[in-house]
């Protein structure tokens, strides 16, 4: 096949501008995903037929295949002007931006090709994730419900609705989506992610440790992975453990509010009041309506024993959430006198010890306790 596409190169160069051949050339060149040989014929094509569709098609998908996104929205937006009918431009584009984590315009492209009957896997599964990323789970639920068939074929769409379900705290649907795409492909990124979050809200601990040892072996870069086993940690008490795991883990999701409270949760039970506090604090910037951020911070003061501070946080968290599961934790340790130093010590791990987590309802928005036994 390499020397086949070799000398399909060779041929276009003393005739650029046949059609033909550059189409032969250029499915070639994908099917071996060399982008270098797909930019060359494109940039000559170019050279030789100013303005062509199929050659800027084909450099457009070099720059894609070479992640440069940027470079890539710019042709397809030409193209997308002089052929607005094209939906597979426009799939693109949307891809481009997606990519790119601009999800308000992705979801305009992607939207479009849908309206216009598009239903392809790869069309359903960036529809399905830009809506999630945009926070829009009933949304990308509706496409999912309405397109189950796809997804029995195709792991990879299987494994995007079991994530869209488990964060739309619907376990049951989360774990049928993840044994479908597993049943395909065993090493299917968010099957596993959603298999291990589940295995640990039921408590398989080592079920859950295997998913997400899995998913790092397979996709180092997935956040969720790293704070599944920082989360088992923590409920271990295993602190150095813990933050071995959700300091990384929050370097990968920056921007998500339950990262930012499990690690302060691990350094708080660590001792380490100083890092707790700044970690409630990045979490309190991401979102200043969140309870459990209050309730966090309610608890960083109480065990410093600057009871004002740690009562006006307490008030805060609990006219947000009268339930808030912090705020009674940092109740526990006003009540203990925590500002005793040992004493404080010894009513968190105390305090803790008796609390679980129900992360497959709220999994990586928040560290939530639970009384043992309670069902989830």
């Amino acid at each position: 096949m390499s020397e086949r596409l070799h000398s399909l190169e060779q041929l276009l160069e003393s005739d650029p501008a046949n059609q033909h051949l550059f189409r032969e050339c250029a499915a070639l060149a994908t099917q071996q995903r060399d982008f270098g040989v797909l930019a060359r014929i494109a940039d000559s094509r170019l050279k030789a037929v100013p303005g062509d569709a199929l050659a800027s098609s084909a450099r457009a998908q070099a720059l894609i295949g070479s992640r440069e996104y940027r470079g890539a929205v710019g042709i397809l937006e030409g193209l997308a002007k002089a052929t607005p009918s094209d939906l597979s431009v426009q799939q693109d584009l949307g891809l481009c931006h997606f990519c790119l984590g601009d999800y308000e315009r992705a979801k305009a492209s992607l939207d479009s090709v849908y309206r216009a009957g598009g239903r392809s896997s790869g069309l359903l599964r960036l529809l399905v994730s830009t809506n999630h990323h945009l926070g829009l789970l009933s949304e990308a639920a509706a496409v999912a419900d309405a397109n189950s068939a796809p997804a029995l074929a195709d792991p990879l769409l299987a494994g995007t609705y079991a994530l869209l379900y488990l964060d739309k705290a619907q376990p049951e649907t989360a774990a049928k989506w993840a044994k479908a795409a597993l049943a395909v492909d065993p090493q299917c990124v968010d099957a596993l992610t959603v298999q291990g979050t589940l295995c640990m809200a039921s408590g398989e601990t080592n079920g859950a440790r295997a998913s997400f040892e899995s998913v790092r072996a397979l996709a180092p870069g997935t956040g969720r992975a790293w704070i599944g086993l920082g989360t088992i940690a923590l409920l271990q008490q295993d602190f150095t453990r813990a933050l071995g795991y959700l300091e990384p883990g929050v370097k990968l999701m920056p921007a998500h509010v339950g990262s930012w409270h499990v690690l302060a949760w691990a350094y708080l039970l660590s001792g380490d009041r100083t890092n707790a506090e700044r970690a409630f604090q990045e979490a309190l910037a991401l979102n200043r309506n969140f309870a459990e951020t209050h309730g966090g911070l309610a608890a960083v003061a109480a065990l410093r024993g600057d009871g004002a501070a740690a009562q006006r946080a307490l008030e805060t968290a609990l006219r947000l959430d009268p339930a808030c599961l912090s705020a009674q934790f940092a109740r526990s340790v006003l009540a203990g006198q925590a500002g005793e130093g040992t004493k404080a010590r010894e009513i968190v791990v105390t305090t803790f010890a008796r609390l679980t987590a129900d992360p497959a309802m709220r999994f990586a928005k928040t560290l939530v306790p639970r009384t043992p036994g309670k069902q989830g």
